[in-house]
């Protein structure tokens, strides 16, 4: 989970952990990069709109990195237009949310992603 509002990053930590996921929040994309790298998620949840480095260039990194293990990358940001939403599909993210997103959502979402992913293994 990465967004460079503290507050939103760590409130939505706190949700997806009463979810019962194991999350690791940060503030900025370039500690996102490095953790990512280093933890391999199934899931990153990234703000977009961050300062030195958005949310598609965090992508854009880990890809290059990782290549094809990557994790699923969803958006949870402030950016909702439809052409927002069609460029974060675009560049690389699975799903998009406009903030604020909602327990049910985000839920669905990750628990989708996990049996996804336990069908693959």
């Amino acid at each position: 989970m990465v967004d460079d509002n503290k507050d939103a990053a760590d409130s939505l930590q706190l949700l997806l952990q009463a979810l019962g996921q194991d999350v690791y929040a940060v503030y900025d994309g370039a500690t996102a990069v490095h953790a990512i790298n280093r933890q391999r998620p199934h899931v990153a949840i990234l703000d977009i709109g961050m300062p030195r480095m958005s949310g598609y260039e965090v992508v854009e990194q880990v890809r290059s990195t990782l290549g094809k293990d990557v994790p699923v990358f969803v958006a949870v940001t402030g950016w909702g237009q439809r052409s927002d939403k069609d460029e974060a599909l675009k560049r690389g993210f699975k799903y998009h949310f406009t903030k604020p997103v909602s327990a049910a959502a985000l839920h669905e979402v990750v628990t989708a992603i996990s049996k996804e992913k336990a069908r693959r293994s």
